[in-house]
């Protein structure tokens, strides 16, 4: 408007923002959110904690050049006690046939796409999605080699393979730590190798850890000092009975593993693990779009099942055995309350 339209017609325009306005993050009583944008952090965790992976790295390895492998599984020897006396004939000892048994090739793979703009914009995070799935192929390699029930693409995993009597139940009178050590001896005795880790689970090992005598003293030692005060080293993560102790949520709560695990399996690779990745699959090339994917052939060989033994963690039954003379609680509470009311 002119200044004359403006006298004769007139105007009304809302008070301008003065410079003295208090600066704030948001201004109240309206939609701007101002500075708050500023104020939001974003997490850089792209993925959770991981298992460690333990149990392959018991095994040795080897490369197989075909896709089956043929190999002879021995038994454990069978003797009577040796010692003879003078003129009496020797004692015989037998060591079983072989079973020759074939064990397949299993693969793991795992597939995954990524836009060409994520991987340009957002490295770090790619990064982390690769890693976390090539952690998962591994994860699921170990599940197998520990527990696979050798149905449909699964591999036959080491617990499918102990022995029904290389096991300790829990109806054995041992408590838990005896039954680990004779699950030494049993290893010994039936292939000759020595027991080298043992498996169990974290539940598990920390009841052992905890164990206390009479005394309420920790068998293994305090969280300060090592047992019954002694000057050696504390030990938070023993190795009963010396034996490699492999704490792990691999193995399920109530049974633990005893292993001469290099002397008695393999775990066998054909060829190493082999990653690809393309952008001409499909329409993936026009989308920018390209799929990463990982693979790796693998499986079990065990010679000596009896190399290992499955022993069970859970407390021996006993029998609850009450004194004849024992008085019910109610009874021996009011004799003390009378006698302190004397």
């Amino acid at each position: 408007m002119s200044f004359a339209q403006a006298k004769a017609v007139g105007f009304e325009t809302a008070e301008f923002k003065a410079a003295t306005d208090v600066q704030m993050t948001t201004e109240h009583g309206t939609d701007n959110i101002g500075y708050a944008p500023y104020l939001e952090q974003v997490d850089t965790a792209v993925f959770a904690h991981r298992r460690p992976l333990t149990i392959v790295d018991l095994f040795g390895s080897a490369q197989l050049s075909g896709q089956v492998l043929k190999y002879p599984v021995f038994g454990k020897l069978e003797h009577e006690e040796l010692m003879t006396a003078e003129g009496k004939a020797a004692k015989h000892s037998h060591f079983p046939a072989p079973t020759w048994v074939t064990d397949k090739v299993g693969k793991v793979s795992v597939m995954w796409d990524v836009t060409d703009e994520m991987m340009e914009d957002l490295p770090y995070v790619v990064s982390e999605i690769n890693d976390q799935n090539d952690y998962t192929m591994s994860l699921e390699e170990e599940n197998q080699i520990l527990s696979g029930d050798g149905s449909g693409d699964n591999i036959n995993g080491l617990l499918g393979r102990i022995p029904s009597n290389s096991a300790i139940a829990d109806d054995d009178a041992r408590t838990v730590e005896d039954r680990i050590f004779h699950a030494k001896t049993m290893i010994y005795e039936n292939t000759g190798f020595n027991a080298e880790a043992l498996v169990i689970s974290p539940v598990d090992y920390e009841k052992l850890r905890l164990k206390k005598d009479a005394n309420g003293q920790y068998y293994g030692g305090g969280f300060f000092l090592p047992a019954y005060g002694g000057t050696g080293q504390l030990v938070i993560e023993a190795t009963p009975w010396g034996l490699k102790t492999v704490v792990t949520p691999a193995v399920d709560d109530g049974n633990c593993i005893v292993g001469a695990f290099r002397a008695s399996g393999k775990v066998i690779y054909r060829g190493g693990c082999k990653y690809k990745a393309t952008n001409a699959d499909g329409t993936k090339f026009a989308q920018d779009v390209t799929t990463n994917k990982l693979t790796q052939r693998m499986g079990l060989q065990v010679k000596y099942p009896y190399g290992f033994v499955k022993v069970s963690t859970k407390d021996p039954v006993q029998s609850p055995v009450m004194a004849a003379s024992a008085e019910p609680k109610a009874e021996a509470e009011a004799k003390s309350a009378a006698k302190a009311s004397k």
